[in-house]
């Protein structure tokens, strides 16, 4: 953003020429690079995502006072106890967060967790979720796909998912969530035979069969229903080799 120095008889610059728009911040003439149209068809999951962004929008605007009042308490709490260092490959806001970032937040990962959204904050007098346990060898090597099981150490009184985010450990790998499993104490079956990477800028999801020697990072947390959330497990370093080239580790 740039600043303009009026002249005498020009005191007001105000729309669009050429790449630039002009307008007035604070009294003060300023211009910005125009923002391009969007060229791109937006996908399922980019339609997905702004559908469900206006209909919490829309609810939020429909909470009392005192429920803005708790969610703005709740987003005092967020922004003391999360810290980008402890959370690993899982997303947070490093912004100062409002009441209603705060509700958008909690209501997107529940709704993502296929459970429903709730009005008031998660209780946090209740107990979390415990963090799933996973034979998932640290350090292990695997071939066509990542197979490993999930289960929660004990009974919990609230539906649970375990939520499992992952990362390609290159220049071109970002974290993202794999996948949500619907867990308990029983042992359940998790196989991973694709990842996620960007290639030219473009985001391409790829076979792990079809890659060789690329290591991957995968880190887990509960969600459960009521809005709480474990901590997040630590995080597993796998390789990727073709033809048992490392030796394959059971547990």
């Amino acid at each position: 953003m740039g600043k303009i120095v009026t002249s005498g008889l020009i005191q007001s610059i105000k729309g669009s020429a050429g790449e630039f728009t002009y307008s007035s911040w604070k009294g003060v003439q300023v211009f910005k690079q125009r923002m391009k149209k969007r060229k791109k068809i937006p996908t399922e999951k980019e339609i997905k995502a702004r559908e469900i962004f206006a209909f919490l929008a829309n609810e939020w605007k429909k909470l009392s006072l005192i429920e803005y009042a708790l969610w703005e308490y709740e987003a005092k709490r967020k922004g003391k106890t999360l810290n980008p260092a402890t959370q690993g490959l899982i997303h947070i806001s490093k912004n100062r967060m409002m009441g209603k970032n705060a509700f958008m937040a909690v209501n997107q990962t529940l709704i993502a967790c296929g459970f429903k959204h709730i009005l008031l904050p998660p209780n946090y007098q209740t107990k979390k979720p415990p963090v799933v346990k996973t034979n998932i060898i640290n350090n292990n090597a695997y071939e066509k796909k990542i197979e490993f099981n999930l289960w929660l150490p004990h009974p919990y009184h609230s539906n649970c998912v375990a939520q499992i985010w992952g990362k390609r450990m290159s220049k071109n790998g970002y974290s993202y969530t794999i996948a949500i499993i619907p867990v308990n104490t029983e042992k359940t079956n998790v196989c991973i035979d694709k990842i996620r990477t960007q290639e030219n800028k473009n985001i391409c999801e790829k076979r792990i069969a079809e890659l060789e020697n690329s290591k991957i990072a995968i880190q887990i947390r509960t969600v459960a229903e009521n809005g709480l959330l474990s901590m997040p497990s630590q995080i597993y370093k796998l390789e990727i080799k073709k033809n048992n080239s490392a030796p394959l580790l059971t547990s």
